[in-house]
């Protein structure tokens, strides 16, 4: 059965903390994601992914589960289809090394529809990804970049 991966990738100035408090942040996505601007879920392992998917232009409502999370370096949803169609997604966070982040998603799909999928919304998955990855390093980046009010001292 053939697959396929589509894979999206941003250097991020802001650590991995700020990152994956952007990318768990669900109803957020709708702000800054324009690939995905609805997802719900417990992102714990089995819990469901709804989501809401624009490819081309057209709202795909989607469901995953979560099949492991490790805060604050990986989150990996999918689906299967028996035979006709898999998916699984792989959203990673590792530190630069200059006290930045780089996030991957690679989102591979795969069984005997994968080459009809790829055909009719390939193209959109490399845009919409590239849309996410986008989105995600501006909001991560004002989030780290915005100064956090300094607690109020006791009585005061």
């Amino acid at each position: 059965m053939p697959a396929r991966t589509y894979t999206a990738q941003a250097q991020i100035d802001a650590p991995p903390a700020a990152v994956w408090a952007t990318l768990v942040d669900l109803p957020g996505h709708r702000r800054w994601d324009p690939f995905t601007s609805m997802i719900r879920s417990r992102l714990v392992p089995g819990a469901a992914v709804w989501m809401l998917v624009w490819l081309g232009g057209v709202p795909v409502p989607q469901l995953q589960w979560v099949r492991r999370t490790t805060a604050p370096t990986e989150l990996v949803w999918g689906m299967r289809l028996g035979p006709l169609l898999w998916a699984e997604r792989v959203q990673s966070i590792r530190p630069d090394g200059l006290g930045g982040s780089v996030y991957t998603t690679a989102d591979t799909i795969g069984g005997w529809l994968q080459p009809v999928v790829d055909r009719l919304c390939g193209r959109a998955l490399e845009d919409g990804f590239g849309a996410l990855v986008a989105g995600l390093r501006r909001e991560a980046e004002q989030r780290a970049s915005t100064p956090r009010p300094a607690p109020r001292p006791p009585g005061g």
